[in-house]
């Protein structure tokens, strides 16, 4: 499918106008494997909910949004009036071709947007801050890329075992070089686990099975070797690093699977599932 067929595609998810689970689920893969989707993605989602959200929940001070309005009136006017003047400049010139009236207002309207979706007036929401990870060493990306590869079939355990005391050794004598935490669990029997390696560092990934098909994929990362900027194996935004060291688990539950991310004892872990979220944040969240 071509990129622009793509783009449309990502408008329809954003109007959840795509009603087929396996069609949402392949876009999100893409979009999540993709620089000019992602893109396409953030900058849709951020006009929608600055325009649905952040403004209808939160309003500037009217000092302030009188004056942003007197100011855009004000541009515009100055914008028709010059127009003629400048139809004789060449379009080869990038400041005559982004001072046009078709580009100026909506660079003015995207500067205000940016503006009032600064922390002055409102925080990220945990929604906002899920569309901000992107990449390939993306720790949160790679959890639900690996979680729809299991569900699949093209991600198979390397260790097969339910002896939490089993998959423990085998990710301490195959280069893992932090501690993990393999707890047990009455709802859900441990399947076994698999190691990943980034730059030269492994990484632990384990998974529990329940009875009706229900499938908890957990992945495990010693915090040191995390970062937003590229220094470490593995990223995170720094709004999710942030959010989560302040003792919070950042939630996703609007689709066919569920995301918990979440810090404790140095570690951040990231949890992708299809179980019930309800019995995941009273059993399995519990436990850590």
């Amino acid at each position: 499918m071509k990129i622009d067929e793509l783009k449309e595609k990502i408008t329809a998810l954003i109007d959840n106008e795509i009603l087929s689970t396996e069609e949402k689920d392949d876009l999100e893969l893409q979009i999540n494997n993709n620089d000019s989707l992602y893109t396409e993605y953030v900058v849709q989602k951020s006009v929608k909910s600055l325009l649905q959200t952040r403004y209808a929940a939160q309003k500037a001070p009217a000092n302030l949004r009188e004056n942003i309005s007197k100011q855009t009136f004000n541009l515009y006017n100055a914008e028709l009036e010059s127009v003629s003047k400048r139809k004789s400049e060449s379009n080869s010139n990038l400041y005559s071709f982004f001072r046009k009236p078709q580009f100026a207002i909506p660079l003015v309207i995207l500067m205000i947007a940016l503006f009032l979706s600064s922390p002055l007036f409102s925080e990220k929401s945990p929604n906002d801050i899920i569309i901000e990870q992107a990449g390939m060493n993306n720790m949160y990306v790679q959890a639900v890329n690996n979680f729809k590869s299991i569900l699949k079939g093209e991600l198979s355990l390397e260790c097969v075992s339910s002896n939490p005391e089993v998959v423990k050794k085998y990710f301490n004598e195959n280069g893992v070089a932090y501690e993990t935490k393999i707890p047990t669990f009455q709802f859900w029997n441990l399947a076994g686990g698999v190691i990943s390696e980034e730059k030269g560092k492994k990484f632990a990934h384990q998974v529990y099975a329940g009875g009706n098909g229900e499938i908890l994929y957990l992945y495990q990362v010693d915090i040191d070797y995390l970062s937003n900027n590229g220094e470490q194996p593995l990223n995170l935004s720094k709004d999710l690093l942030t959010y989560i060291h302040e003792g919070k688990c950042l939630k996703m539950l609007d689709s066919s699977y569920k995301t918990f991310v979440w810090e404790n004892e140095h570690k951040v872990f990231a949890l992708v599932t299809n179980e019930d979220p309800k019995l995941i944040e009273d059993n399995f969240l519990a436990s850590f």
